[in-house]
C-alpha cells in the first residue's frame, strides 16, 4: 500500500487511459499496466529525465506514458518517439524472436505490401502525430524523429538538450536496432 491506497486504487486511473490508447498499441494490457506503473514510480519518486521510445508504431506506449505524466499533473518531459514512420526496416541475421526464429522468416512469410500487415508495424508520421495530439500532451515537448534509429539515435544524442533520460521505450524493433538506439543513451539513463 502507498500513499494509503492499495494496488487497485492506484491502478484505477489506467482503466481510461488505457481505454484511449489500447487501439494505437501492439501492447498487451498487462505490459501497458506495468508501463503506467513505471510512470508513477518516475513521477512520485522524483527521478529526473525525458522519456525515449524506438518504434512507436501508432503511438500508443508513448501515448500510455503522456497520459500519464498527465494525470499526475506531471506534464513537463520531453519526449523523443523514433521511427521510420514506413514500418520495419529489413531485418538483420541477430534479429530472432524469443523462439530463436530468424525474424527475416517470420517477415517473409507476410507477402502482402508493408502497408497492409501489422507485423511490419507501418503507420505514418502524421497518423502517428494525429493519435499523440488526442492526448493533449504539451506539442513542444515531443520530438518526431524520423528514420531508422540506427543513424537517428546518434545523431539526435548531440542535438538533445536533455542530459538523461527516465524511461526507454520497449518496442518491437528487432533487436539490432534497439542495441543501437539504447547504446549512444545509455550513460543518460537514470
Amino acid at each position: 500500500m502507498a500513499n494509503g491506497k492499495c494496488a487497485e486504487e492506484q491502478d484505477e486511473p489506467f482503466r481510461n487511459i488505457w481505454a484511449m490508447c489500447q487501439p494505437f498499441t501492439m501492447t498487451s494490457f498487462d505490459r501497458g499496466l506495468a508501463l503506467f506503473r513505471g510512470v508513477r514510480y518516475i513521477v512520485e519518486n522524483r527521478i529526473p529525465g525525458d522519456f525515449v521510445e524506438c518504434g512507436v508504431w501508432k503511438g500508443g506506449s508513448s501515448m500510455i506514458a503522456m497520459l500519464t505524466l498527465r494525470h499526475f499533473k506531471a506534464a513537463n518531459r520531453r519526449f523523443f518517439l523514433f521511427d521510420t514512420f514506413q514500418g520495419m526496416t529489413e531485418p538483420t541475421d541477430v534479429d530472432i524472436d524469443v523462439h530463436s526464429q530468424p525474424a527475416k522468416d517470420l517477415l517473409c512469410s507476410a507477402h502482402v505490401a508493408k502497408e497492409t500487415v501489422q507485423i511490419w508495424a507501418h503507420s505514418p508520421i502524421n497518423d502517428v502525430r494525429n493519435n499523440i495530439e488526442r492526448t493533449e500532451y504539451p506539442p513542444d515537448l515531443i520530438t518526431f524523429v524520423e528514420g531508422d534509429v540506427r543513424n537517428t539515435a546518434p545523431v539526435a544524442r548531440t542535438k538533445s538538450p536533455a542530459n538523461s533520460a527516465s524511461s526507454r521505450g520497449y518496442a518491437a524493433a528487432p533487436r539490432e536496432k534497439t542495441r543501437v538506439a539504447a547504446n549512444p543513451a545509455r550513460p543518460r539513463l537514470g
